[in-house]
């Protein structure tokens, strides 16, 4: 009788043993799983992120313009920089071409007025960014719809207690705040 039960306590004490290495093994793998996984939302938060985009500016006429922003945390190198061929820019292609091998820092912006070569409207068009930071290569592929100027166009306010200096000052200043919020 007491060999029986010293061999049922160490078949209990074998799987208890064995119970306890699962576990241990589980609470490994989950601990590495998240341990990826919160290195990968780091990297996510702190990754650059370029972004093309369109806005107006009206003071005395409306001018359009490609704005190129780095909205991320870091440093962003320009691998290419590419616009279809739907309109034609004067010097478009040229002036973000020098953009190619260019550091963006975090918050940094680059914009560059829209004009055609026959002072046509400005088509919608595609912008394509490829762009890297220490060990990642991005590319994104962005619409300008060049038709939203209606919806962001800024209207002049004129105030008739005011004088045409004064309004034509207060409009500029207008302009000059939004367009800070590039």
């Amino acid at each position: 009788m007491i060999i029986l039960g010293t061999e049922i306590t160490s078949w209990i004490e074998s799987i208890v043993a064995l119970i306890s290495l699962i576990i241990s093994v589980i609470a490994i793998l989950q601990s590495r799983r998240s341990i990826k996984l919160t290195e990968k939302s780091i990297k996510e938060a702190n990754r650059p992120v370029i972004v093309a985009s369109f806005d107006t500016v009206n003071v005395s006429t409306l001018s359009k313009y490609l704005v190129i922003k780095n909205f991320g945390q870091s440093p962003a190198k320009i691998e290419s920089i590419s616009i279809t061929d739907t309109n034609v820019f004067i010097d478009l292609r040229k002036e973000i071409s020098v953009l190619e091998g260019y550091t963006f820092a975090p918050g940094q912006v680059f914009s560059t007025e829209l004009i055609t070569n026959d002072d046509s409207e400005v088509k919608p068009f595609n912008v394509s960014i490829t762009y890297s930071d220490k060990d990642t290569k991005y590319s994104d592929k962005f619409y300008i719809n060049t038709e939203s100027s209606s919806i962001t166009m800024y209207a002049h306010r004129k105030l008739s207690n005011l004088s045409d200096d004064q309004n034509d000052l207060r409009n500029i200043i207008q302009m000059y705040t939004k367009e800070r919020k590039f």
